[in-house]
C-alpha cells in the first residue's frame, strides 16, 4: 500500500513517498540559479547516502525559468560527477506558473506518485515558499482560541496551518509543556496560560519574525500617529497595497483601550509580503539602521500572517494579532505593560470575549 507524507523542517528533503519498488525523497525548491540548483541535489545525493538502496529521489523546482535543456545538462552533468551511481537515483522536474504543465529531465512514475508531488508543491505555495514552523502552528493555535474559535485536535489544527504532521505533534507537544493546552491531541482543551507562558510565545514568535529598524538620521522624522496617517494614505492609492497590519501599542490600544501606556514610542507595522518599499512613501528620510539604541520611529516585522485581515479601526489597514502586539510590546521594553496586556487576554477570552 502507498503511503506519503510532509517531512518535518529538520529533514534534508520535503517530503517521502513509500511504495512498493522503494522510497522515494522528495525536496522542493524555489530557484532559477544553477548554483541553488547545483546544492539541492547534492544534498539530496547526501541523505540518499543514509537510506537503503532501493530508495530515489527527487528535485522539483517551482516557477523555475530554467529551461528544460539546460536542466537537462545540469543533471547530465552532476549524474557524471557523483560516484556508485547515486545521481542516476535522483531526478529532475520543474513546474513553471502552471501548476499542470512540468519541464525537465522526469522518467515514468506512479500515477499517485505524481500526484503527490503536486500536492508537495501546492504546499509549498500556500505556506509562500518557506516551511510551515513549528512556532507559527503554537501562535496559530492561541491566536483562533482568542478569536473565539478554538481548535479541539490535531486534524483541525493540520488543515488550518497546512503545516506537516510532525511539526504540528511538536507545536501541540510545546503548547501542553507550557499547560496551554491539557487533553490528547486527538482531543484536547486550551486554558488561560500563564504570564510565564505568555512570555515564552511572544518571544518565540519575536524570534520568528525579522525586524527591520528605520530612523532618520537627521532627526526630523515624522512621529508614529503622522507614519500611520501616511499609511493610509498609501493603502488607498495602492492598486495593490502592502499586505501589512498594525500592531505594537498602536494596536494593543485596540485590544485594550485602558492599557497604561501615555502614548505609542513608535510604530510598529507587522509585514506579511516581506515587501519593505513602501517605506520610502512613508517618510523619504526613513533609512534602516542596524543600531538598535538608536530612536526608531518605524519598526517592521517580517513574518507570517496569522490571521486573515481584520476589519480595520481606520480606513485602510487593520490590526495584527494581540500575540504579536505582544511580542512587539517586548521587543519595545514594555514589560510590565505586556503582562498587563497578557491578563486582560486571559481573563476577557475566560470569560467569553473575543479579540477579533
Amino acid at each position: 500500500m502507498h503511503q506519503s507524507y510532509f517531512a518535518d523542517a529538520n529533514r534534508e528533503y520535503d517530503g517521502r513517498w513509500v511504495g512498493p519498488a522503494g522510497d522515494f525523497l522528495i525536496e522542493v525548491k524555489r530557484t532559477n540559479n544553477a548554483r541553488d540548483l547545483r546544492g539541492a541535489l547534492l544534498a539530496l545525493a547526501y541523505a540518499l547516502e543514509k537510506e537503503p538502496s532501493s530508495a530515489q529521489a527527487m528535485l522539483v523546482l517551482k516557477e523555475s525559468k530554467l529551461s528544460s535543456s539546460r536542466l537537462r545538462d545540469e543533471l547530465t552533468q552532476f549524474r557524471n560527477i557523483v560516484r556508485d551511481g547515486v545521481g542516476q537515483k535522483i531526478q529532475l522536474v520543474a513546474f513553471g506558473e502552471d501548476i499542470d504543465r512540468t519541464k525537465g529531465v522526469l522518467q515514468q512514475f506512479d500515477e499517485e506518485l505524481a500526484l503527490f508531488i503536486r500536492d508537495l508543491v501546492l504546499h509549498d505555495t500556500a505556506t509562500h515558499g518557506g516551511r510551515v514552523s513549528r512556532v507559527f502552528v503554537q501562535s496559530l493555535v492561541v491566536d483562533r482560541w482568542l478569536q473565539g474559535r478554538s481548535m479541539t485536535s490535531s486534524l483541525e489544527v493540520l488543515s488550518e496551518s497546512k503545516a506537516s504532521k510532525p511539526t504540528v505533534i511538536s507545536a501541540l507537544e510545546h503548547l501542553r509543556k507550557l499547560d496551554v493546552i491539557a487533553g490528547q491531541f486527538g482531543d484536547f482543551v486550551l486554558q488561560p496560560p500563564s504570564w510565564d507562558a505568555w512570555q515564552s510565545l511572544a518571544l518565540d514568535l519575536k524570534l520568528e519574525r525579522k525586524a527591520v529598524y528605520f530612523a532618520d538620521p537627521s532627526g526630523l522624522a515624522r512621529g508614529p500617529s503622522a507614519l500611520l496617517s501616511r499609511l493610509i494614505k498609501v493603502m488607498d492609492r495602492a492598486s495593490k497595497p502592502p499586505d501589512v497590519a498594525v500592531g505594537g501599542v498602536m494596536a494593543a490600544y485596540h485590544f485594550y483601550e485602558h492599557l497604561n501606556i501615555t502614548a505609542a514610542p513608535r510604530l510598529d507595522l507587522s509585514v506579511y509580503d516581506g515587501n519593505t518599499e513602501f517605506v520610502r512613501k512613508l517618510d523619504a528620510g526613513l533609512v534602516e539602521v542596524k543600531n538598535l539604541k538608536a530612536h526608531a520611529p518605524l519598526v517592521l516585522h517580517l513574518g507570517r500572517r496569522l490571521r486573515t485581515p481584520s476589519a480595520p479601526r481606520t480606513p485602510g489597514v487593520g490590526q495584527a494579532s494581540p500575540l504579536e502586539c505582544l511580542a512587539d510590546l517586548l521587543d519595545i521594553g514594555l514589560t510590565a505593560e505586556a503582562r498587563e496586556f497578557a491578563e486582560h487576554l486571559s481573563r476577557a477570552t475566560t470569560q467569553g470575549g473575543t479579540f477579533q
